[in-house]
C-alpha cells in the first residue's frame, strides 16, 4: 500500500543533508566573491580604444587606431616638414681642400647680416663657374671682394660646401691664377648660370631648396611682422615672405626683385620662399618704356603749341 502511494506521488524530492547544505552555501559565497573581484579588476584597468574588444576576442594583436583623415594628413605633413628641417640642419659643412679654379661671373656688394659676433657680420654673394658647372658662393671675408671681379680667374682652397653652395671664410684662401691655368667657359654654362628658375619648377622642388633668381613683383602686402611679396612669371605665382631687414622694403608692383639665398618651405600646405640670415634682396626699378616716353613727349609738345 505504501509503495502505491509513492509511485503516484512521482519522483521523490532529493533530501539535502546538513553537510551538503553547508557545502552549497560556501560554493555560492565563493562564486560571488570571485565575480566581485573580477568586476573590480575590470574597473581598475584603463578603458581600451574602440575595436580592441574584437582584437582581444579573436586573439589577434591590436591594430593602431587611425584618427580622422584630415587630422591624420595634417600630422603626416607636419612630421614630414619637421623631418625635412632636421635633415637640412643635419647636413654639416664639408671642408674641401681644393684648389678649385673658377671664373667669377658676378658678385654683390657687401651687406650686413644678423650675427652674434659684431665684428663678423658682413658678407657678399657671388657666382662662379668651371668648365662644366656653376656655383653660388657665400663669401664671409669682405677683404676678398676685389678678387671677385667679373671674368677674373681665381683659385679657392680650404672652402666649405653645404647644400651645393660654396662658403668662403677667413680660413679659406683665394688667389689669382696664371694664364696657363685659365680655361674657356662654354656659353651654355654661362647661360644656365644666369637663368632664373621658373615658378612652376619651383613648385616641384623639395622643401629646404635654396633659390636664387630675378622675379617680377606682382603684389605686395605689408603685415605687422612680415611682408608678403607675390612674384609672378608666365608659369605661375609664388609668395616670398620677408621679415627683419627685408620687411617692407621700398618696391612697387612691376619692379624686379633679385633674390639671393631664399629657402623653399611648406607653410599651410603651400610652398613659399622664406628669407634667412644670409638672404638678400636687390630691387630693380621698372621705369617707363620707350613707347610710353614717346607718347608723353608728344602730348607735352601738343599741349605747348599755342592755339591759332
Amino acid at each position: 500500500m505504501k509503495r502505491n502511494k509513492q509511485s503516484k506521488a512521482g519522483p521523490a524530492t532529493p533530501v539535502t543533508t546538513k553537510k551538503e547544505g553547508q557545502k552549497r552555501t560556501n560554493t555560492v559565497k565563493q562564486d560571488a566573491i570571485t565575480k566581485k573581484k573580477k568586476i573590480s579588476e575590470e574597473e581598475s584597468q584603463p578603458p581600451c580604444p574602440s575595436g580592441a574588444s574584437t582584437s582581444a576576442a579573436t586573439d589577434h594583436p591590436q591594430l593602431p587606431q587611425l584618427s580622422s583623415p584630415t587630422r591624420s594628413s595634417t600630422s603626416l605633413n607636419e612630421n614630414q616638414e619637421q623631418q625635412a628641417q632636421r635633415q637640412a640642419s643635419a647636413k654639416k659643412h664639408v671642408l674641401e681642400k681644393g684648389p678649385l679654379i673658377v671664373m667669377v661671373l658676378k658678385a654683390t656688394e657687401p651687406f650686413k647680416y644678423e650675427s652674434t659676433e659684431k665684428d663678423k657680420n658682413m658678407m657678399f654673394h657671388a657666382m662662379v663657374v668651371t668648365e662644366n658647372k656653376f656655383f653660388q658662393v657665400k663669401v664671409f671675408n669682405t677683404n676678398l671682394k676685389e678678387k671677385f671681379t667679373p671674368r677674373n680667374f681665381i683659385a679657392i682652397t680650404d672652402y666649405f660646401e653645404c647644400k651645393g653652395l660654396l662658403e668662403i671664410n677667413e680660413v679659406s684662401s683665394v688667389s689669382e691664377v696664371g694664364p696657363d691655368q685659365k680655361f674657356e667657359v662654354p656659353t651654355r654654362i654661362i647661360k644656365r648660370a644666369k637663368e632664373t628658375p621658373q615658378i612652376d619648377n619651383l613648385q616641384k622642388q623639395a622643401s629646404g631648396t635654396l633659390v636664387y633668381g630675378l622675379f617680377r613683383l606682382n603684389k605686395k602686402k605689408v603685415n605687422i611682422k612680415n611682408t608678403i611679396y607675390e612674384i609672378q612669371d608666365d608659369t605661375g605665382k609664388m609668395e616670398v615672405v620677408g621679415n627683419g631687414k627685408w620687411h617692407n622694403i621700398k618696391c612697387k608692383e612691376g619692379d624686379k626683385l633679385k633674390l639671393f639665398c631664399f629657402e623653399l618651405r611648406t607653410i599651410d600646405y603651400k610652398l613659399k620662399l622664406i628669407c634667412g640670415i644670409h638672404s638678400l634682396i636687390t630691387v630693380t626699378r621698372v621705369g617707363k618704356t620707350r613707347n610710353e616716353f614717346k607718347l608723353n613727349l608728344e602730348l607735352k609738345i601738343t599741349n605747348s603749341v599755342p592755339n591759332q
